[in-house]
């Protein structure tokens, strides 16, 4: 068996779609891997490519133990409702190979109930593609389905602990703007979720936007006030948070090995 260029590494909530899941992925060419992780089991024979790690700790920390052991060149982080259209690995690859750059992400094309969503949806602040003046919304792109280096994640620190369930693939998104990285959407690799009555992840989703905001942002009339003496990559004068910082106000909170897979880290969450 060849080693995959492409490791993708998925939240194990819905068994019953990872079949579909797989299919629609190996419609492409480029060689992969599907590692899900979480405490639901397979409900039918894996294949090849195809791998479960059981553990019942936090989604956050589930997304770092598949981020562990993707052996991909590539890495791409995916939930297990989503299906992609043919060559979606192929067509994202050659976006980023056309980059001619490592410190980059490149995002699948989002859909959902069959119909394209607006970019500006995945962006640090999601407001509509213009303001009430009709200036064009600048706040980075914060991806779904985004292809990275694996190095380059690893070396940006991986998956925050402090996060639950989600915003953490905002904050690495973010941590790629700080070094000076691009991000960006491939209009031929499209990806849907198809979403379902399958039991959904934890509670958290609120938490984790605040801390994603602590990190990142300050409100808008203290920057106002001393504009000169903050650093930032986007203001919008229309949102409380609405500076948003070029550099993360504190280090990464790195999960450890110890019990990775046994006991949760940072703020503890339950999955449903």
């Amino acid at each position: 068996m060849s080693k995959p260029l492409i490791s993708i590494y998925v939240p194990s909530i819905r068994p019953q779609n990872w079949v579909r899941m797989y299919k629609s992925l190996s419609k492409s060419n480029a060689p992969f891997e599907i590692i899900f992780v979480g405490p639901e089991p397979p409900v039918t024979t894996l294949s090849h490519n195809m791998r479960h790690i059981s553990t019942s700790v936090k989604p956050t920390q589930c997304a770092e133990i598949g981020l562990r052991y993707c052996v991909g060149e590539y890495c791409m982080f995916a939930q297990d409702d989503m299906v992609f259209n043919e060559h979606a690995l192929d067509y994202l690859l050659k976006a980023f190979e056309d980059t001619k750059r490592d410190d980059v992400v490149i995002s699948c094309t989002p859909y959902l109930y069959g119909k394209e969503l607006l970019h500006s949806y995945y962006r640090y602040f999601p407001v509509g593609e213009s303001d009430d003046y009709g200036h064009k919304r600048t706040s980075p792109i914060t991806p779904i389905g985004g292809l990275y280096k694996t190095e380059l994640v690893r070396a940006l620190g991986g998956v925050d602990k402090n996060f639950i369930r989600s915003h953490w693939d905002i904050d690495l998104s973010m941590r790629l703007y700080s070094i000076g990285g691009v991000g960006s959407f491939c209009k031929e690799a499209i990806t849907e979720e198809l979403l379902d009555n399958s039991p959904r992840l934890c509670a958290g989703a609120q938490h984790d936007r605040h801390y994603l905001d602590s990190m990142w942002t300050m409100p808008i009339g203290t920057y106002l006030a001393n504009p000169s003496s903050y650093e930032v990559m986007y203001v919008d004068e229309n949102h409380p948070t609405g500076a948003l910082l070029q550099h993360r106000r504190e280090s990464v909170a790195r999960f450890v090995d110890e019990n990775i897979l046994t006991l949760s880290q940072g703020p503890k969450e339950r999955w449903i």
